[in-house]
C-alpha cells in the first residue's frame, strides 16, 4: 500500500506532508482564498460548530503553513466531504465509517472526506482503538490501494514522542478525526517531490520552528469560534 511520505513511526500511520516551510508569522490565509471557498459553497447546509471549527484548522494551520501539499486546491474546490458524526461507540461508528468509504467511491467529484467526531472519541487510546478498527475495515471492504486513512486528534501524540513535544501539533486537530484519502491522488501529490522521504523531516522542522505555544494558541482560538444554533460538541465518549 502506498504510504504517505510523511510516515514517522507513529502509532496511527498517516500525518500531513509538508512539502516547504513557510515563514508565517500569522496563518490566517489571504481574504480571497476564504471567499473563494465561500463562493463555491453557496447551495450548502449549514455547517455544525464542528465543521466550521474545523474548516479554519484547514485554513489557518493546515492550508497557512502548508502541512498538506494538495490541501489547498480541493478546500477552494470546495470537493472535501465533511462528516460530522455524532457517533460515540466503535460499533456504530464504524458501520457509518462503511458509508462514508461507499460514499466517496460512488461520488468521485469529491477528492476525500473528513469524518468529525464531536461527541465521542475524545480519549486518545479510544481513538487509536477507532483507528484500528477503521483500517481493517478498509481492507475488508476491499478498499486498500483506493483510499488511506489518516489520523487526527485534539491529544495526538507519536508513539516515539513525548505528550508534550511540539511535533505531535502536526496532527492536532480540533477534534477526533479520520482523513479519507483517495491514494492515486495522494500518489500523483508526492510524485512531484523530489525527495518525498524528507517530507516528515521539514515537518517536524516547522513545528519546533513555530514553537508549541504558537500552535497551542491558534487551535484554543479555533475552538472558540462557534454557530450560532450549532451543538456544543460536549463530549459523551464511550465505548
Amino acid at each position: 500500500m502506498l504510504k504517505c511520505g510523511s510516515c514517522n513511526k507513529i502509532k496511527p500511520k498517516h500525518n500531513w506532508c509538508i512539502s516547504y516551510q513557510m515563514n508565517v508569522s500569522n496563518p490566517s490565509l489571504p481574504n480571497s482564498l476564504a471567499q473563494s471557498h465561500k463562493d463555491n459553497n453557496v447551495n450548502a447546509v449549514a455547517d455544525t460548530t464542528a465543521i466550521l471549527q474545523t474548516k479554519a484548522w484547514l485554513e489557518q494551520i493546515v492550508i497557512g503553513l502548508n502541512f498538506c501539499p494538495f490541501a489547498k486546491k480541493e478546500f477552494v474546490n470546495n470537493t472535501i466531504h465533511y462528516v460530522d458524526s455524532q457517533q460515540i461507540k466503535i460499533t456504530s461508528a464504524i458501520d457509518e465509517l462503511a458509508s462514508q468509504f461507499e460514499h466517496l467511491a460512488n461520488n468521485p467529484q469529491l477528492e476525500t472526506s473528513l469524518v468529525i467526531y464531536s461527541q465521542g472519541f475524545t480519549d486518545f487510546e479510544h481513538y487509536l482503538e477507532l483507528l484500528d478498527y477503521s483500517q481493517d475495515l478498509l481492507e475488508d471492504m476491499g478498499f486498500e490501494g483506493e483510499f488511506q486513512l489518516a489520523s487526527f486528534h485534539p491529544d495526538y501524540c507519536f508513539a516515539d514522542q513525548s505528550v508534550d513535544d511540539v511535533t505531535n501539533f502536526t496532527n492536532k486537530s480540533p477534534w477526533p478525526t479520520l482523513h479519507i484519502i483517495r491514494e492515486q491522488s495522494m500518489s500523483k501529490v508526492l510524485a512531484t517531490y523530489k525527495q518525498p522521504e524528507q517530507i516528515p523531516l521539514n515537518n517536524m522542522s516547522l513545528a519546533r520552528d513555530k514553537g508549541y505555544q504558537f500552535f497551542a494558541h491558534c487551535l484554543a482560538s479555533i475552538k472558540q469560534k462557534t454557530a450560532n444554533g450549532s451543538s456544543d460538541g460536549q463530549s459523551r465518549d464511550q465505548k
